[in-house]
């Protein structure tokens, strides 16, 4: 993308497609993404990857749908799940998991696991979701107006940064070429080609 956050210099995340749904099953999961497959058949055999937080119907769903691509798991949810096989399922001490616990990270800070999926973006979306809808129980029909809301907000947002307009991203210095003139959106389409 060629956008980065004003403050931070990090690429924005940005709301893909979103289903609200009342089941947590392989059903529902699927649904959603079928209709991903309907709207972009290639989908289907190019997606190379997904990371998910281990939940099992969720994982059947994707493996369903995107038979060609590979799945993992954040690290925090690798870490969780090495923690519950050695404490709960093998039943060994706490100080093994330490010891196990202490060898994964290790390899970690050497760099041997540098590549390791993280869930940062996936929930830091959440979190900007979560202040958005203002962390309320609401109604289905307000939270679908209020991820509306948040979407068209993204989309305002990143138009502005094309426009010269101030707001929370900016053009990569590479992209600055891609800039137009502040009214340029709000011209008619023949005067917006001649502007360009």
């Amino acid at each position: 993308m060629p956008l980065q956050s004003h403050e931070s210099g990090k690429k924005p995340v940005v709301i893909g497609p979103v289903m609200v749904c009342a089941k947590k099953n392989r059903e529902t999961y699927q649904s959603l993404f079928q209709k991903m497959t309907n709207a972009c058949p290639e989908l289907r055999n190019t997606l190379k990857a997904y990371g998910s937080d281990g939940e099992s119907a969720l994982i059947r769903a994707l493996d369903l749908e995107f038979p060609f691509a590979f799945g993992f798991l954040c690290l925090p949810h690798i870490v969780r799940n090495i923690e519950h096989k050695i404490k709960s399922d093998l039943h060994l001490s706490d100080s093994f998991y330490r010891t196990v616990a202490k060898d994964f990270f290790l390899l970690q800070e050497v760099g041997i696991e540098e590549d390791m999926f993280d869930n940062n973006c996936p929930e830091s979306m959440n979190a900007s979701l979560k202040t958005w809808i203002e962390n309320q129980r609401k109604d289905v029909s307000q939270v679908i107006n209020d991820i509306q809301g948040f979407v068209m907000k993204q989309h305002h947002d990143i138009g502005k940064v094309f426009t010269e307009m101030s707001g929370p991203y900016v053009l990569k210095d590479e992209y600055n070429n891609a800039k137009m003139p502040p009214n340029f959106w709000a011209l008619s389409p023949s005067k917006t080609k001649a502007a360009s």
